[in-house]
């Protein structure tokens, strides 16, 4: 077993059951070899512990060694006598082969070549030679005391002599002591008054923690109240803002559903009106139709009057020609009313008929200075960009002819005019 730290009376008991317990989970083997390699120094209690160690190993039948020791832990045995007691080895190694192990200077050979009764007495022999050496200890330790305490002796009687002529000026500090004796009770009054003002202090001072405290505790309460009055106006403010809010949201949402209701409403009367604007255009087509076309310079021949339809789709502010010799530019529309504003050009003479807030199925009629059959131009739908209709042109009528008059059926806010030459 390998120690590795020195042994004296803090740890001696220690290191003494840290190694029987090693020796005994190994199953107390027949030699108990404790390394003291890295062991500089042991004092009395750890000599005694080894010896205890030793009489262990030999009460269950084991051999004792030391191994590897230093020469400051040698030395001690030696001059104690006790490295008789033990044997002694210079490595591990060694003390297992067993070739080398033995009583340092006693010529012992070791415990496992020995029968029983020669150990024995071997153990007695040994306990005689401790006490042997004990007495001499003693004697030793006696003799170092007489010295010490003569040279202590010899020392105070030189130390006497030495200070015996300061004696003398023992009474004339006596006065320096008394005055420095009054000096320390001024002194001392002083700072029992500084005490006694320390203590006022104190007591104000507390007065005055008392006070700030109870002024800080209302201070903080009123803080509270007033925080928490806040509080609550901010949430009453914040709840009849939000009523306000939700009440204009509730009155926006009847609003609107009013509003879907009218739109529905006009809606369907769009509708109604655009079907019966087509029944009535039919109808007055199939009119124009069954009346014959006269012209009082023309032929006793009667003419064909069926038109022919030129259907079209125009964005705003566009100029697109809807047939030979007549194109459609539309300036304006208004969804809301379905109307439209545009103008209406004759290509071959240069002129323009100017349209203002012409409605849906409202056909703008015209003519041609040659032909008394008309013209019409009719929308049937509006939008934000565009408008989408059909030009109805009688057959034969021809581009050359120039406008002869313009008509159009009354409407709601319709303004319809001539306007001779290019704009």
């Amino acid at each position: 077993m390998h120690i590795l730290t020195d042994i004296r009376a803090h740890n001696a008991g220690e290191v003494r059951d840290a190694v029987l317990d090693v020796w005994k989970n190994q199953g107390h083997r027949p030699k108990l070899i404790v390394d003291l390699t890295d062991v500089r120094q042991i004092d009395s209690a750890g000599v005694g512990a080894l010896m205890a160690l030793a009489r262990d190993a030999e009460a269950a039948g084991s051999l004792f060694v030391l191994c590897g020791l230093e020469d400051p832990p040698r030395r001690m045995l030696h001059r104690t006598g006790l490295d008789t007691l033990f044997q002694i080895s210079d490595s591990v190694d060694e003390a297992l082969a067993g070739s080398s192990v033995s009583g340092a200077g006693s010529g012992i050979a070791p415990a496992v070549e020995q029968p029983q009764g020669h150990r024995a007495r071997r153990t007695w022999d040994d306990e005689e030679l401790v006490h042997r050496h004990s007495h001499r200890g003693l004697w030793i330790t006696m003799i170092l005391l007489t010295a010490i305490l003569a040279a202590g002796g010899a020392y105070g009687y030189w130390a006497v002599e030495t200070y015996h002529g300061r004696l003398d000026l023992v009474p004339a500090m006596q006065g320096q002591l008394a005055a420095a004796g009054q000096r320390i009770d001024a002194a001392e009054t002083t700072l029992r008054g500084w005490s006694t003002q320390r203590d006022a202090w104190e007591h104000r001072l507390t007065k005055v923690e008392t006070r700030l405290g109870g002024a800080l505790r209302a201070a903080r309460k009123q803080a509270e109240d007033i925080a928490g009055r806040m509080r609550q106006q901010m949430q009453a403010e914040l709840d009849q803002r939000t009523g306000a809010l939700e009440s204009r949201v509730d009155g926006i949402q009847a609003a609107q559903q009013s509003a879907d209701a009218r739109i529905a409403g006009l809606q369907e009367q769009l509708d109604q009106l655009k079907s019966a604007n087509g029944q009535g255009s039919v109808r007055l087509d199939e009119q124009l139709h069954r009346q014959p076309a006269a012209d009082s310079g023309a032929e006793s021949t009667r003419q064909s009057d069926h038109p022919e339809r030129f259907d079209f789709e125009l964005g705003v502010n566009r100029d697109r020609q809807l047939a030979p010799g007549i194109s459609l530019d539309i300036r304006h529309t208004d969804v809301q009313h379905q109307r439209f504003s545009g103008r209406v050009r004759l290509t071959t003479d240069g002129r323009t008929l100017s349209i203002r807030g012409q409605g849906l199925q409202r056909p703008f009629v015209f003519y041609t200075g040659s032909d008394p059959r008309r013209l019409e131009l009719v929308i049937t739908r509006v939008t934000r960009s565009a408008v989408v209709g059909y030009l109805l042109v009688p057959e034969g009528a021809g581009p050359q002819s120039a406008p002869r008059a313009v008509e159009s059926f009354p409407t709601q806010a319709s303004n319809v005019s001539l306007i001779e030459g290019h704009n």
